[in-house]
């Protein structure tokens, strides 16, 4: 029923909602993750130079624009620029000026490397006295009386007055013997990282290419691309001509780069995001007491995810939430 769902919710005004939303979530997650940074000295790679989304056809502008004007009466911030404008923020793509049009700038846009940051804050979690188990895998939500009691693992019972399932793609599966239906479904995404050092005038400023809807991001001697949404189940397996695709992206932005760089040595990954049919993610409760969703966040899974944690952990808490929840509603 995804599917159904999806085009359901492909109207303007749905969209425009979905978009709203997720923005007001997003500058708070990015709030919490920075206050969180701070207070941890968390080091993950952490970028605080804007994006550039880069356009290369007309056509491109125009709605490119619409959103971003919009987007600005929340409280976004943006410059449209012209080639010069572009090069100017980011000299690295003076050698592919002839492709680039023109640009919209956001300059509140921080970026970093996800694993790492997770890496991070398990070091954290361990030294303040928990335990991360990461190879138990749960096979199912255990209930009494319709309230959770803990969860089902390989190794046993593990008793909780509270689970929250933030499972990502596995999460529909694990709450439909409940009876909760998520509407979510894996869309594989692809990402290749290069190495950097000993290569002169490498980008400072993360770019999305808007034309081949792929985005670069410089981390720390490092540069990822990631582009591509395949709907193809589960399946994780790398198809070659992505990963050709990105190097033909990297050939056509930074060419010196590109000249440059050993291919055997680049990483290429392929991951799975859980995508909502509507756009948002699923935060809070639901039907069965004590039990607590949050996932399909999608692409923009770390983007959202101190905001989400911070909205999450409100809402079990009983205190009132910062923002508001009722576009995530678990129980939508």
């Amino acid at each position: 029923f995804w599917g159904i769902d999806f085009l359901m919710h492909s109207t303007s005004a749905r969209r425009l909602a979905s978009l709203k939303a997720n923005f007001e979530l997003a500058s708070y997650s990015r709030t919490k993750t920075n206050e969180l940074r701070r207070r941890l000295d968390l080091n993950f790679a952490h970028l605080s130079a804007g994006t550039l989304n880069v356009y290369r056809e007309g056509e491109s502008i125009a709605a490119i624009r619409d959103q971003a004007e919009y987007l600005a009466g929340f409280g976004m911030r943006f410059d449209e620029l012209n080639t010069d404008g572009v090069v100017a923020i980011e000299p690295a793509l003076k050698h592919s000026r002839e492709l680039i049009k023109g640009a919209f700038y956001f300059p509140d846009d921080d970026s970093g490397d996800a694993h790492l940051f997770c890496r991070e804050l398990q070091r954290e979690i361990v030294s303040a006295g928990a335990t991360v188990e990461t190879s138990m895998a749960v096979t199912g939500i255990i209930t009494d009386n319709s309230a959770v009691v803990g969860a089902e693992t390989r190794h046993g019972l593990v008793r909780a007055d509270a689970v929250v399932i933030a499972a990502g793609n596995g999460s529909p599966a694990l709450v439909r013997p409940l009876g909760i239906n998520l509407s979510v479904k894996p869309a594989k995404g692809y990402s290749l990282t290069l190495d950097l050092h000993g290569i002169d005038e490498t980008p400072h400023t993360p770019v999305i290419d808007e034309t081949l809807h792929a985005a670069i991001t410089p981390m720390d001697g490092r540069l990822r691309m990631t582009s591509t949404v395949e709907f193809s189940g589960f399946d994780k397996r790398i198809d070659p001509r992505r990963i050709d695709g990105l190097f033909s992206l990297l050939e056509e932005l930074y060419p010196r780069i590109a000249a440059k760089i050993d291919r055997r040595e680049a990483v290429a990954w392929a991951g799975l995001r859980p995508v909502s049919s509507d756009g948002r993610p699923y935060i809070g409760s639901c039907k069965v007491p004590g039990l607590f969703i949050n996932t399909g966040h999608g692409a923009l899974g770390w983007t959202l995810a101190m905001g989400s944690a911070q909205l999450l952990g409100d809402l079990i808490d009983g205190k009132p939430a910062e923002i508001d929840a009722r576009p995530f509603d678990a129980a939508r």
